[in-house]
């Protein structure tokens, strides 16, 4: 019984762990995504808007 527990805890760890991680890559590298995607699309006629909803990255594509 206990080592289920310790099994669990020992996976939750490491699932919290690694969605930090990745968390903390999106929040640092968005910026930089931004501003390469914004100087690649600068001639063509879209829009790039990036959403950040914790673990989940949206990105939408909207022409003007």
């Amino acid at each position: 019984m206990h080592l289920i527990k310790i099994l669990a805890a020992v996976i939750y760890a490491y699932f919290a762990t690694f969605f930090g991680i990745l968390e903390f890559f999106v929040y640092i590298l968005s910026p930089l995504m931004l501003s390469y995607c914004n100087n690649l699309l600068r001639s063509e006629p879209y829009q790039i808007k990036f959403k950040f909803n914790l673990t989940t990255l949206k990105l939408q594509i909207k022409s003007f």
